[in-house]
C-alpha cells in the first residue's frame, strides 16, 4: 500500500504515525523528486 497520496502522508500509515510521534522534522521522499540537505541536515531543496 502506498504511504502517500498526491504528495501527502496517508492517515494510519506507519510513516504518518512516526512523524506524529517525533519532535524532529520528517521529510518523506517522493518518487521522481530530488531532495537536497545542507551540512546541518536541513532540507534546502525539494522539501
Amino acid at each position: 500500500m502506498r504511504t502517500t497520496t498526491r504528495g501527502k502522508l496517508r492517515d494510519g500509515m506507519r510513516t504518518a504515525t512516526f512523524k506524529a510521534a517525533v519532535r524532529v522534522p520528517v521529510h518523506v521522499p517522493l518518487s521522481g523528486k530530488t531532495m537536497a540537505f545542507d551540512g546541518g541536515g536541513n532540507c534546502v531543496e525539494g522539501c
